[in-house]
C-alpha cells in the first residue's frame, strides 16, 4: 500500500511537471530533460510511468479533467454557464488544463493526438443544451447541435483571445460577457432572467467540484464531460488505456504496447570486436560455397569443385590459403585456355 501511494504521488509529480514545461513550450520544443528537472524524479521513475514524450503528453490530456466534478444543476443552462466559468478558473490555475489546451488547440496536434478533446466538449455542450431544451429553457427555433458548436468554439476564442493579450488574467470576465451576448439569442426571457453570470462564481464552482471530488476519493471529470469518447462517433487516434467512468486514466506502459520492434537477438547488438570467432571448418565451407558457381563454369570442374569443397573443410586454415592460391592460378590459366578454346 505504501508503495502504491508513492508511485501515485511520483506520478502526480511528473504529470505536474510535464503539464508545465508543455503549457510553457509547447509540445515540440519541450523536453524530457526539463521534465525530469522540474519534477525532481530519476529517468527510470519517469519512464516506468510514460515510455516516450508523447505517452507523456497523453498522460497530461488524460489528466485535464481529473479532480473536479459538476453537480447537476436545476436550470441547465445555469449547469452550462458554471461549466464555463469553472473551466476558466482552473485553466488560470491548474497547469494541467491549461497545458491540455494547448496541446489540443495547436497547429499540427490534431494529427498527434486526434481531436477527442475537442469532440469531448462539443458533445458534452450539447448534451447540457439538449436536456435544457426538453425541460423547456430554449426557444422553439433553436438548433441545438449548432448552438453547442457555437458555444464551444467562441468559448476557446475567448481563451485563446485572454491567453494572448492579458495572460488570462481576465478570462472570467471574458467568459462571463461571452454568455451574456450568447444566451439571449436560445434562452427563454424568464429563463434567462434567473441565471447567475458573475465572475466571482467561478471560484465558488470550482471549490464545489474540487471538493465533491475529494470525498469521491477518485479523479472525475465535469459530470461526465470527460468520459472515453465513443471511438465510433469520434473517430481519430485514442488515446490506450481502460477508461474511468467519469474520466481518463491513463494505463500502465506495459498496458498498451507501442509500435512493434523488431525482434533482435543478443548477437546482433554485439559489437563486432567483441563478436564470436567462426571456426576454421565452418568459415572455410562458407568460403568454399560463395564461390561455387564461378567454378563450376565449365561442366569439367564441377567435380573438382565439390574435391575441392571437401578438402577446405578438412583441412586447417593455412593450408588452405595456400591451396587457394594454387587453385586460383591453375584455374586462371584453364580459363585463359578456356576462353581460347570456346570451352
Amino acid at each position: 500500500m505504501v508503495r502504491q501511494e508513492r508511485a501515485v504521488r511520483t506520478r502526480r509529480l511528473i504529470l505536474d511537471a510535464a503539464a508545465s514545461v508543455f503549457d510553457e513550450r509547447g509540445y515540440e520544443a519541450a523536453t524530457i530533460g526539463e521534465v525530469l528537472a522540474r519534477a525532481g524524479v530519476t529517468k527510470g521513475a519517469l519512464y516506468f510511468h510514460f515510455p516516450s514524450k508523447r505517452a507523456l503528453a497523453e498522460g497530461v490530456l488524460g489528466e485535464q479533467f481529473a479532480g473536479f466534478v459538476l453537480a447537476p444543476r436545476v436550470s441547465k443552462l445555469q449547469e452550462l454557464v458554471d461549466m464555463g466559468l469553472a473551466l476558466a478558473y482552473r485553466m488560470r490555475r491548474r497547469p494541467v488544463v491549461s497545458a491540455s489546451a494547448r496541446l489540443s488547440l495547436g497547429q499540427e496536434m490534431g494529427a498527434v493526438f486526434g481531436t477527442w478533446t475537442i469532440r469531448t466538449w462539443l458533445d458534452a455542450t450539447e448534451r447540457v443544451l439538449r436536456e435544457a431544451q426538453e425541460q423547456g429553457e430554449l426557444l422553439p427555433q433553436v438548433d441545438v447541435a449548432e448552438s453547442a458548436w457555437v458555444f464551444s468554439a467562441a468559448w476557446t476564442g475567448v481563451q485563446v483571445y485572454s491567453h494572448t493579450l492579458s495572460g488570462r488574467e481576465d478570462l472570467e470576465e471574458r467568459v462571463c460577457a461571452l454568455f451574456e451576448h450568447l444566451l439571449p439569442s436560445v434562452a427563454v426571457p424568464a429563463v434567462l432572467g434567473r441565471l447567475v453570470i458573475d465572475p466571482a462564481r467561478a471560484a465558488e464552482v470550482a471549490a464545489e467540484g474540487e471538493r465533491l471530488a475529494a470525498e469521491a476519493g477518485e479523479p472525475a471529470g465535469l459530470d461526465g464531460v470527460g468520459a472515453r469518447p465513443d471511438p465510433a462517433r469520434f473517430p481519430g487516434p485514442a488515446l490506450p488505456g481502460p477508461a474511468h467512468p467519469a474520466c481518463f486514466r491513463l494505463a500502465r506502459p506495459a498496458r498498451f504496447p507501442g509500435p512493434a520492434r523488431p525482434a533482435r537477438s543478443v548477437r546482433s547488438v554485439r559489437p563486432a570486436c567483441l563478436a564470436r570467432p567462426v571456426r576454421p571448418a565452418a568459415w572455410s565451407a562458407r568460403a568454399a560455397w560463395s564461390v561455387w558457381p564461378a567454378w563450376s563454369a565449365c561442366r569439367g570442374w564441377r567435380v573438382l569443385s565439390w574435391c575441392a569443397c571437401a578438402v577446405l573443410v578438412c583441412l586447417s586454415p593455412a593450408l588452405v590459403l595456400v591451396l587457394v592460391l594454387v587453385l586460383v592460378l591453375v584455374w586462371v590459366g584453364w580459363g585463359l585456355r578456356s576462353g581460347a578454346s570456346g570451352c
